[in-house]
């Protein structure tokens, strides 16, 4: 116990008998202790800090505590587990190893949150058993239950405050539960205080055979489950752009919905993304291969006598500001042991230009390696594609105008190698090639 941050050693104290009743005080009052006929023993502390982390304060089975006693707390702070708790003021019942409380505690180690501040003030009713070390509490207006054995379950209810996860500093009390139990509404998700996941509701349950999460949000259904075998399966449906960007911590994406399908085990999954309806943004790769696009003079190829860039710029699904999907998916592979991201098939199709390529990402030093086909003048490829042999000499085998670009650096600063003018200028030679060809073609 501690008095103005000194321990205490002694004390000198003040008191009265009056038959079978007894009380004892400090001069200013700051400890009182009474104790009066047929009543439970009555101790009053104000302003003190008492640390219960010292092995002299432990209470186990074999202690006996033959009287009840009345604890009276006010601006006293308990020191617990490397925690401070703050009591402005709280009442405590203790007997035969329970201990009963109401309080109005201060503490900034909840992990609780209002409109992006965290909780710290709190009015608490709850039991703590000393033989098990159970603690269960809510606050007064419900929105907060936890009932917890360290090192065994926790389970928590929790409306309307949000519930700030930290991976990067995650503690035993988390790691050592057998058995965990969340269940949550009207309350987000917030990991390292930076990516958050908007919910309705959300259902979290861990244990040593299963583990399970489920998350709702109006149409968005999110689902996780790993079994007792390490298989794991994910689904996330109708995602839209504010849950992403949210989740993201950035605006990448306007309109339309996402949808996410993935299996595997502790050591890689495999799944798809399909983009549907969608305008991508603020993404360096995409920027800066549609401004690579857009300044370059070899696409202006006077032989195919095809439109100015600035009309392909202006295309409503191709702009600097951003890239529109009218449909498109994602095959993916992630290796949880390297965190390398190999997104093997990328397929999407806008207004302006399609996609179609590969990219492998290595998500500790954010370094890309790949390749992405351009697929690009669509309404121009489209008329000629109509007209039968002159398709083929203009098109080629594939009837459509592409090229190739090469992506290196990292997910922050990518560098874009074009094939740009090397297919510009052998464009006119392979239009000739073809029109040698043609005529064969009449007889395929």
């Amino acid at each position: 116990i501690y008095k103005n941050s000194k321990k205490i050693n002694k004390l000198n104290l003040l008191g009265e008998i009056r038959g079978e009743n007894l009380k004892t005080y400090t001069k200013d009052n700051s400890l009182v202790i009474k104790k009066l006929k047929n009543s439970p023993i009555e101790v009053f502390m104000n302003s003190f800090i008492i640390d219960l982390n010292s092995s002299n304060n432990t209470l186990t089975t074999n202690s006996t505590i033959d009287d009840k006693i009345k604890l009276y707390l006010q601006n006293t702070v308990l020191k617990l587990n490397n925690e401070e708790l703050f009591f402005k003021e709280a009442n405590i019942d203790i007997a035969n190893l329970k201990l009963d409380f109401k309080a109005d505690l201060q503490s900034s180690f909840l992990p609780f949150y209002e409109k992006s501040k965290q909780l710290k003030n709190y009015k608490l009713m709850g039991t703590y058993e000393f033989d098990n070390s159970r603690l269960k509490f809510k606050t007064t207006d419900n929105k907060i239950k936890l009932d917890l054995i360290p090192n065994k379950t926790m389970k928590l209810d929790l409306n309307s405050y949000d519930l700030h996860i930290n991976t990067t500093n995650e503690s035993k009390t988390i790691k050592d539960f057998e058995k965990i139990l969340i269940n949550a509404t009207n309350s987000n998700i917030v990991i390292n205080k930076k990516y958050k996941a908007l919910a309705k509701k959300y259902h979290i349950q861990l244990d040593e055979n299963e583990q399970t999460f489920i998350l709702e949000n109006k149409k968005i259904l999110v689902t996780y489950k790993k079994d007792k075998n390490k298989k794991i399966k994910i689904k996330a449906n109708n995602l839209n752009d504010k849950f992403i960007n949210t989740l993201a911590n950035k605006d990448v994406l306007t309109g339309g919905t996402v949808v996410l399908i993935a299996s595997g085990d502790e050591n890689n999954i495999e799944g798809k993304v399909i983009l549907n309806e969608n305008k991508i943004k603020n993404m360096s790769v995409i920027t800066n291969v549609i401004t690579l696009i857009n300044t370059s003079p070899a696409l202006i190829n006077p032989l195919l006598a095809l439109p100015s860039i600035a009309s392909m710029a202006s295309n409503k699904g191709f702009a600097l500001n951003g890239y529109e999907v009218n449909d498109g998916y994602i095959d993916f592979t992630y290796d949880l042991e390297t965190k390398f991201l190999n997104l093997k098939n990328i397929v999407t199709v806008g207004n302006g230009i399609d996609f179609e390529g590969n990219l492998l990402v290595d998500l500790d030093s954010k370094v890309i390696d790949g390749k992405l086909n351009l697929i690009f003048f669509k309404g121009y490829s489209k008329i000629v594609g109509a007209i039968p042999l002159l398709n083929y000499v203009i098109l080629g085998d594939e009837k459509r105008v592409e090229t190739e670009v090469e992506l290196r650096g990292t997910l922050e600063n990518p560098k874009v190698k074009s094939n740009i003018a090397k297919d510009s200028v052998n464009a006119p030679v392979n239009v000739i090639k073809r029109i040698i060809k043609s005529p064969f073609k009449i007889f395929e």
